[in-house]
């Protein structure tokens, strides 16, 4: 599981866990904003801050 979709599941269970926060996470300009953060992404892709050297070989997902 990337980062990515690890703060996506936790964004997803605090929206549905909290109903109190959704009206601060749904926003009127949601699909401007994605759009922009999506290709600032694109532009610039995240590294691992070590290289990416901390997964080993031979590592086996649990979850599968």
């Amino acid at each position: 599981m990337t980062v990515g979709e690890m703060l996506e599941d936790l964004l997803c269970h605090q929206f549905l866990d909290h109903p109190e926060t959704r009206a601060t996470m749904i926003t009127d300009d949601f699909d401007e904003e994605l759009a922009r953060l999506e290709a600032e992404a694109a532009r610039d892709p995240a590294s691992p801050a070590d290289g990416g050297t901390d997964i080993p070989d031979d590592f086996i997902d649990p979850v599968v």
